[in-house]
């Protein structure tokens, strides 16, 4: 929503932050990602529309947007397209940028950076924008770097999660004439125990917790005893060299695998997701420089906490299609959660019909369970107990040290 700030305002603060951020001039072209200077980029297309006579206004929004999404041209640009509607009781804005150029922790800086360029145009002051830290293009010179000195213990850990991966594996045939979606809605006093609860039980983290319930969810259904899961972390990690990427937009996103056991309980689940993730090295940052003969057949993906924002990236209409029709994504089934307004949320969604409508919507109940009742779980019970993920050098003190070469002497 864009309630209060006039289109001329949006289309300057927009305006500001394509030119200060160096990522949104980008244009893909020969199969290479090439930044544009500020002279020879068309920046971002700005369009707007009156649908307040409009009878069913989600539809010609929805419709709208679709239109927009799918005139992206990748070799041209630009990327970035801006759409302001009135709406009779609201005026809405969307802000849409190819995947190419952002990621989840991207558009939060953009948020933050609209709100501020806004606000100083309407003060009639001067855009200052905050400094942005590395280069983008810089990053990934930095990161293929780091790919090619990557050490003989990180290739062995993969290779031993590539073997475990078929084991994970969704067990059963669920095959059927549809895919499948679903949503997984919970309350906010469930999402409220989930974020400050977590760690009630073995120190554990809100996404660690949701992992869990997950793996119980399809144990459930299928009786296995470990699931597979691709993860998508924000990939702004500590490389060989020190990288500041705090305030760079930019697709950062990387993947990796993890094996996760299928607990009985509520304890063995929560420990198997908080040890399996903790022990993956430098949040994952290794794998896509090695080979995998297999891959999990769920994409989980926790995006965090969008409540609080003065400019929200979900106001309540639809944004289109963001995907076409004809763009067939490699991952069997895709899990998107985030929290918004204080209440979290997933969509499930089944991209191959090995997967169908009626095993999407067993799971979507299974997970709301699951997460439901470990969510009760953690906010009456405190397990304050460490597990293997903690022994590390910095968990003992000297005196643990001393008693542990004791034993050893």
């Amino acid at each position: 929503p864009v309630d209060g700030i006039e289109n001329a305002v949006i289309k300057q603060a927009i305006e500001e932050l394509v030119k200060h951020h160096d990522i949104l001039r980008a244009v893909y072209r020969n199969n290479v990602l090439e930044i544009l200077p500020i002279a020879e980029s068309r920046l971002f297309d700005f369009y707007e529309f009156d649908f307040s006579n409009e009878s069913d206004k989600q539809l010609a929004v929805h419709n709208k947007c679709t239109e927009i999404q799918g005139s992206i041209d990748l070799e041209n640009g630009p990327l970035v397209k801006i759409a302001v509607y009135e709406l009779g009781e609201t005026k809405q804005m969307m802000f849409c940028i190819h995947h190419l150029a952002v990621d989840g922790v991207s558009w939060r800086i953009l948020a933050e950076d609209f709100d501020t360029a806004a606000g100083q145009i309407k003060a009639g002051e001067q855009v200052s924008l905050p400094e942005k830290t590395v280069s983008f293009i810089e990053w990934s010179k930095k990161l293929k770097e780091y790919g090619s000195k990557l050490g003989d213990a990180d290739k062995d850990y993969w290779k031993k999660v590539n073997a475990e991966i078929s084991e994970g594996k969704i067990a059963g045939n669920h095959e059927e004439e549809s895919t499948g979606f679903a949503v997984a809605e919970f309350s906010k006093e469930t999402t409220e125990h989930l974020l400050t609860k977590s760690s009630n039980a073995y120190g554990a983290k809100i996404d660690e917790v949701l992992i869990a319930a997950l793996a119980r969810a399809v144990g459930r259904i299928t009786g296995q005893k470990k699931l597979a899961i691709k993860l998508e972390g924000h990939g702004r990690e500590e490389l060989h060299e020190s990288v500041l990427t705090d305030r760079t937009v930019g697709w950062f996103t990387n993947i990796y695998a993890v094996s996760v056991d299928v607990g009985n309980d509520n304890d063995s689940s929560i420990i198997s997701a908080k040890d399996s993730l903790r022990s993956v090295p430098s949040n994952g940052m290794g794998y896509g420089f090695t080979e995998h003969e297999e891959v999990p057949d769920i994409c989980f993906n926790y995006l965090g906490d969008f409540s609080g924002s003065k400019t929200s990236f979900f106001g309540g209409y639809s944004t289109g299609a963001d995907v076409s029709a004809e763009n067939k994504l490699p991952d069997k089934i895709v899990m998107n959660g985030s929290i918004t307004d204080g209440a979290l949320a997933f969509s499930i969604m089944s991209n191959d019909k090995c997967f169908g409508k009626n095993f999407i919507d067993k799971l979507a109940r299974e997970f709301t369970e699951c997460v439901n009742e470990i969510a009760c779980y953690i906010s009456n019970n405190t397990k304050n107990e460490a597990t293997s993920s903690d022994m590390t050098a910095d968990f003992f003190d000297d005196e643990d040290i001393s008693f542990i070469n004791s034993l050893l002497d």
